[in-house]
Parts: structure tokens; sequence; C-alpha cells
């Protein structure tokens, strides 16, 4: 509970999305740095695909948040990670 509060980790994952976001465009290829970056190994292609659908129920959820509009996909990003 407390990393889910903490501000330090809340910048961290925030870096760590633009970071994928910077280096690739697809989500598939950008859940595949995710995972090399995060675990030193690559995604499955399970991995690959679950995260794909949470990434896109994250971006929906946040279709009608106050977030200026070229935040809510970084904020999606960062959420996952």
């Amino acid at each position: 509970l407390y990393f889910f509060n903490n501000e330090f980790v809340h910048q961290q994952a925030d870096q760590l999305a633009v970071r994928i976001g910077m280096a690739e465009t697809a989500t598939a290829e950008r859940v595949r740095l995710a995972y090399d970056l995060m675990f030193q190994r690559p995604a499955t292609p399970a991995e690959v695909a679950e995260a794909s659908q949470v990434i896109a129920k994250l971006r929906q959820s946040l279709a009608t948040s106050d977030l200026p509009e070229e935040r809510k996909n970084r904020s999606a990003w960062g959420s996952y990670v």
C-alpha cells in the first residue's frame, strides 16, 4: 500500500512511461521494452496480449478525465508500469 501512494514511485513510473513512449510507437513494442527494462527478460506473447488489453482499458478509463489530451496516454502507461 505504501508504494501505491508514494510520490517517488509515481514519479519513477511516469519517467519510465516517458522513456517507453519516446522509444517505441506501437503498444506491443512498448510492452516488450517495458519488460526488458523492468524484468531484464523478454515478454511472452501472452504477457504482451494481456498488457495491451490493460493499457487499452486504462486509456478508456481516462477518456473522460480532466487530464489534458496529451497526458492521457502517458498516465495510462504510468499506471501500468
